[in-house]
């Protein structure tokens, strides 16, 4: 059977949504679940030439499954499992998600199967999986410090959270605004609701009073970082990685208590093609799929590739984060950081 790539964005999504419009290659409309069994759908918030390189590694070691993703923004593709839960069934096999908080919510209302494979478990650091088998980090994202080389030398760098709010740097920093970006709304939740004294609300009063500036993309805050309009920022690791492997003038710093945010992996209960859903969310953490993720410049969960980040050693960086606290907490931290930095 001849392969397609079949990658949704969002203008398809929107088609999608139109009642009996299906465009080939597109998402059946809601509630209407495939029903091809030589396939398996994906939804996936990550970029599209990674999709494009494991459905290629997928496919090659499974030929007669085809691999269907949907590509969308976190809140986009969110919308859309919420709207077809709400109609009957979730059109995915399987799903990747932003955060934990997502999964979560989605375990609550019995949307996820639960997976309890022992390969799985060996696999991948309890840290960053659900301990009653919902759902698993499929990557690792750490969020850190990215600095302009030329306004800030090696000697005077920020080794931590609060290194960067010194007075030193008021009127330089800046962070996305967590309102915009799912990744800068974990790092603001992580930060407010930590019950560390340095960090909470005292730690965006700290960068209120220093001047922070809310950008509204990792794009733009690495733009202005790059160009030495901001001497430094929170963005996550690999945004930064693949500037400086562009030759960007850059650094990328993991402070002490770095953010790891681990993109969640799950299988929808009672879905379509749910043994070609397995076959998948296996592989994706398989040795070989989780390089391919590594040779695209993410970070796998596993310690047995080649990258150039260890998940062990993120692990044991790792700011202690309750799920359960995050995902009730959201709206709340939400709300006091945009309340105290103006977003």
């Amino acid at each position: 059977m001849k392969k397609r790539l079949t990658i949704c964005l969002a203008a398809v999504l929107l088609t999608a949504l139109l009642p009996g419009c299906v465009q080939e290659g597109g998402l059946p409309p809601e509630s209407e679940a495939p029903e091809r069994s030589e396939s398996v759908v994906l939804y996936a918030a990550m970029r599209e030439n990674v999709l494009e390189t494991l459905k290629k590694g997928f496919e090659e070691q499974y030929p007669e499954v085809e691999l269907i993703c949907y590509n969308a923004a976190t809140n986009t593709m969110l919308s859309r499992i919420r709207a077809e839960a709400q109609s009957g069934q979730v059109a995915a096999d399987v799903l990747w998600l932003g955060d934990d908080r997502d999964c979560e919510e989605f375990k609550e209302l019995g949307i996820l199967r639960q997976d309890t494979s022992s390969k799985v478990n060996a696999a991948v650091d309890q840290r960053f999986r659900d301990p009653e088998g919902y759902y698993v980090a499929g990557r690792l994202a750490a969020m850190g410090i990215v600095v302009n080389n030329d306004l800030i030398p090696a000697s005077r760098r920020p080794k931590t959270w609060m290194g960067m709010v010194d007075p030193e740097w008021n009127g330089q920093i800046a962070v996305v605004d967590p309102g915009l970006s799912a990744a800068a709304n974990y790092w603001a939740c992580a930060m407010l609701t930590s019950e560390n004294k340095d960090y909470g609300v005292y730690y965006a009063r700290r960068l209120q009073r220093g001047g922070c500036h809310l950008e509204s993309s990792f794009s733009s805050l690495l733009r202005k970082v790059q160009s030495g309009e901001r001497a430094m920022g929170v963005c996550p690791d690999y945004l930064a990685e693949e500037l400086i492997g562009e030759g960007a003038a850059i650094t990328f710093l993991y402070p002490s208590d770095i953010v790891a945010v681990g993109t969640p992996l799950a299988l929808v209960k009672d879905s379509a093609n749910m043994e070609n859903g397995q076959l998948l969310y296996d592989y994706l953490l398989s040795q070989a799929g989780q390089q391919l993720l590594a040779d695209c410049g993410l970070v796998s969960v596993r310690n047995d590739v080649n990258q150039r980040a260890a998940p062990a050693a993120i692990a044991s960086m790792a700011m202690d984060c309750d799920v359960k606290k995050l995902t009730e907490g959201r709206s709340k931290a939400l709300a006091e950081f945009s309340e105290i930095l103006g977003g």
